[in-house]
């Protein structure tokens, strides 16, 4: 530094620390005010939103959005859901204070989640100084952890049941014989059948009525005793 440049600066009045001090408090009033800018705006647009207060220029939240703020869809809706997901982490006792924070918090499926990692993001900075950076990693731990512990473990695969035998085919089994009792049921129906076709072919009916008083007396009969009537249609008929 020249001899004249010194001199200069001496001309220069000093700081005054009172004025840096204001300066530097409402610049941070500024920084708070952008931060959480996002929280107040989500809201009254989630009001004018769910009113539907919009309704009496514009047809849809969307083109309101885009002539009045000049946003694109997806850009309301962003604000919208951080500042909803910012109120439910107000329990905590501190809220994320911009909505880049918040933004992270969003890829967690569920409020519970979403307010664990932001705890872990509050421990793990406690002097306040958080970035967007920071939650990201959170999340990504919170995340990762979620998906071990949901991954379904592989359960054993249980041996193949052998396969049934088929089933033997009767095609190749004898019938089996009647008992004595049933053959002894069967010669007494015979010997009962053949007497009273005998009586009716002496008293000379006619074959037509010879079937109907069986077929009468008995429906099951006719078709049990199909065979003797076969053999005395003949006979009768030369009579």
């Amino acid at each position: 530094m020249t001899t004249k440049a010194a001199e200069d600066m001496d001309l220069l009045p000093a700081r005054n620390m009172q004025i840096d001090a204001e300066l530097r408090e409402r610049e941070q009033r500024i920084e708070r005010a952008q931060r959480n800018a996002y929280l107040e705006v989500g809201r009254e647009l989630r009001a004018i939103r769910d009113a539907r207060l919009y309704r009496e220029d514009f047809g849809t939240f969307e083109s309101y959005c885009a002539a009045r703020w000049e946003w694109e869809p997806q850009t309301a809706n962003r604000i919208i859901a951080a500042a909803s997901a910012a109120e439910r982490l107000e329990p905590i006792g501190s809220i994320p204070t911009c909505e880049s924070h918040v933004r992270p918090l969003l890829r967690l499926p569920s409020d519970d989640e979403r307010a664990a990692a932001w705890r872990t993001v509050l421990a793990e900075h406690p002097d306040g100084r958080i970035t967007a950076k920071d939650v990201e990693a959170v999340v990504a731990r919170h995340a990762s952890f979620d998906l071990r512990e949901s991954r379904p473990t592989a359960k054993p695969v249980p041996p193949p049941r052998p396969a049934p035998r088929p089933a033997r085919t009767s095609r190749n089994k004898s019938p089996q014989k009647p008992t004595i009792n049933e053959r002894r049921m069967a010669d007494m129906e015979r010997h009962e059948i053949v007497k009273a076709i005998r009586t009716l072919a002496r008293a000379r009916v006619p074959l037509q009525d010879v079937v109907q008083t069986l077929s009468e007396a008995d429906r099951g009969l006719i078709h049990r005793v199909q065979a003797i009537i076969a053999g005395l249609v003949e006979v009768l008929e030369n009579r």
